[in-house]
């Protein structure tokens, strides 16, 4: 029976970053980041907390390291996050990196 249920997607938590420095680039800008917990990883969601709101949700488009393109940075670096749907970055901006991932259901109700 078990088997029969569709699996359910559930918000799975990568890491946490803090906005440092906002650098003007050609139409819009960059954040330079640093992360402070787990890791960052390109083409997974984000979103950018700014006094105890969310200003933006969406997709990390463009991850830097020392001006080359990366896939990942992991906490205790420094990073340059582009986004093309935002560019309102602000010093002290917290960017929270999480992805979805879809988990079997079970009969025993909501599992942990």
């Amino acid at each position: 029976m078990e088997g029969l249920l569709e699996p359910e997607e559930v918000e799975s938590p990568l890491g946490q970053a803090e906005v440092r420095a906002v650098f003007p680039v050609g139409r819009g800008s960059v954040a330079g980041c640093y992360v402070q917990s787990g890791k960052l990883v390109r083409n997974r969601q984000i979103r950018v907390h700014r006094n105890d709101r969310v200003v933006y949700q969406g997709s990390l488009d463009s991850l830097k390291r020392i001006k080359e393109d990366v896939r990942e940075v992991n906490s205790g670096y420094e990073c340059g996050i582009g986004v093309d749907k935002f560019n309102d970055w602000q010093e002290g901006d917290v960017i929270e990196a999480y992805e979805m991932v879809m988990k079997r259901r079970t009969l025993a109700g909501k599992s942990s």
